[in-house]
């Protein structure tokens, strides 16, 4: 018996299921109202944590590719008070536990990952 799986949403999170899929021989259908890639901006940076996104690319065998897509600094912090008087400011460590991308970016490597008539 053959199944066919679907995905609604052509959106990280459905990329990362239709790649994850695929890595495992699942063959799968993004459907995503949008006409393209480019419709529209896909916003800014996302954080992506080691306890969470980081093991989704891993296991979408995508981490390697993922870390060279990581902004140098993004994990820095830094809050300020009404004056400007800087209250807290915290450097990026390194340690790649929520390192920041672009979004644009990431969705971009999702969909090179997949099969041409995957979406």
């Amino acid at each position: 018996m053959t199944r066919t799986i679907a995905i609604v949403g052509a959106g990280l999170g459905g990329l990362m299921l239709a790649r994850v899929l695929h890595v495992h021989g699942i063959a799968s259908t993004v459907y995503e109202a949008e006409t393209s890639p480019t419709a529209r901006t896909q916003g800014g940076m996302l954080d992506i944590h080691d306890d969470s996104g980081q093991i989704a690319l891993k296991a979408a065998r995508l981490h390697d590719a993922f870390v060279r897509l990581i902004h140098p600094g993004g994990q820095a912090s830094r809050v300020l008070d009404a004056t400007g008087a800087v209250l807290l400011d915290q450097p990026d460590d390194g340690n790649g536990g929520r390192p920041e991308v672009r979004r644009g970016e990431l969705r971009r490597l999702l969909l090179d990952s997949l099969p041409a008539d995957t979406v």
